[in-house]
């Protein structure tokens, strides 16, 4: 029994390959059924898991019969309905004949073609992937790329500078500094005063005792 089992968490496989013996009309036609439905559920779950064009995206694969081989395509048509497209057939070049005739270059470019075309099919899945990503952060912020702020803006005034560069506004303030000069001055001076008021009357009260001594 051929058993395969396909998981959805490791990578996909883009292309699959089963070998035969020897080519036969009934390997040919009649043994295609397991490369076809591998390959029909791969191409489901690619489709399921990745929001892209089905009709842009293939699941490649090979039947290789001796030295002849030929390179297939499972395509989504619509919905419920696929198609295997033959894309190459080719042979193994064996005799020196075969290599004149340019088999060897055919191999080339087809093996050329399988690695361009899965390099292209995985740009297409990335691409697709890359806008659906950015397809959710524009469902988050809203249609448009830039943010509304009208809603939350407002409007700030600036203190006027000229208050600090107008000199009359200091005026008050140098009143009020020469206002404090003065008082101590004053100050100064009635401390002054009573020092030699209170001099002169102890002089005199010294006379006077004096007087009486005499």
């Amino acid at each position: 029994m051929d058993l395969r089992v396909s998981a959805t968490s490791a990578p996909l496989d883009l292309s699959m390959t089963e070998f035969a013996k020897e080519c036969t009309s009934r390997k040919y036609y009649l043994d295609k059924l397991k490369l076809v439905l591998l390959s029909k559920l791969n191409l489901n779950s690619l489709l399921k898991n990745v929001p892209c064009t089905p009709s842009e995206v293939y699941m490649p694969f090979m039947q290789i019969m001796g030295f002849d081989c030929h390179l297939l395509h499972l395509v989504l048509v619509q919905s419920k309905q696929y198609m295997v497209v033959n894309v190459a057939t080719f042979s193994y070049p064996a005799t020196k004949s075969q290599v004149n005739e340019g088999g060897i270059e055919k191999l080339v470019n087809v093996l050329s073609y399988i690695k361009s075309s899965a390099l292209s099919m995985k740009a297409k899945i990335d691409d697709e992937r890359t806008k659906r990503h950015i397809s959710k952060i524009d469902d988050f912020v809203g249609t448009s790329t830039v943010a509304d702020t009208e809603e939350w803006e407002t409007k700030l005034i600036w203190p006027d500078m000229s208050v600090l560069e107008d000199s009359r506004d200091w005026d008050d303030s140098s009143e009020d500094a020469e206002e404090n000069i003065r008082d101590e001055e004053d100050d100064e001076e009635e401390c002054e005063e009573e020092e030699v008021e209170e001099d002169e009357k102890d002089e005199e009260e010294e006379n006077e005792s004096e007087g009486d001594d005499l």
